[in-house]
């Protein structure tokens, strides 16, 4: 649609070169995209049963999604994954290919994200020295086997993901 409009923007401009014409064009435009906008099932601008659009954290955003009921796990996820993890951590990942990996770096980008393999996860979590292990919890679900007592201890993120936390992280920090 973009080519179109690029296209036809000279023609336009000749049609409401009156200004009584180009301010109707302009009420109506306007008019239109407000109650587009209100009425998205989205991200529905009144407000939906979570807030308005510019009110939600990203947690709020997925609970708002279309995509039910996914949007609600993963937003009970992501709150279960904020409250659990710290900011600044060392994250490992094997997610599945639907999951959202833009979320486990947090609202302020602050945590460090290394993606693992799924067949040789724990090996590179030690290696990269990954506090934390988010694992998505369907074709990669079996992942969280590998991470076992002692040193490390797995719970669910409200059944959207699994969580497996190092027992005994070492200090230094990330490597990778």
């Amino acid at each position: 649609m973009l080519v179109p409009l690029v296209v036809a923007a000279p023609l336009f401009a000749v049609l409401v070169r009156p200004r009584l014409a180009a301010l109707a064009v302009l009420v109506v435009a306007g008019w239109t995209g407000f109650y587009a906008l209100e009425d998205s099932a989205s991200k529905p601008l009144a407000g939906g049963a979570v807030g308005r659009p510019w009110q939600l954290d990203q947690a709020g955003v997925l609970a708002e999604s279309p995509g039910e009921p996914t949007g609600r796990r993963a937003a009970a996820g992501v709150r279960a994954y904020e409250a659990t993890v710290p900011h600044g951590a060392c994250v490992g990942a094997v997610l599945d290919p639907d999951d959202w990996a833009y979320l486990l770096w947090g609202p302020k980008l602050d945590r460090r994200v290394s993606f693992l393999p799924s067949l040789t996860a724990l090996a590179t979590a030690y290696r990269d020295n990954v506090g934390y292990v988010v694992i998505g919890n369907g074709v990669n679900a079996p992942v969280a086997n590998q991470f076992k007592p002692p040193r490390w201890t797995t719970k669910p993120l409200a059944r959207y993901w699994t969580l497996a936390v190092a027992t005994h992280p070492r200090p230094d920090g990330c490597s990778a």
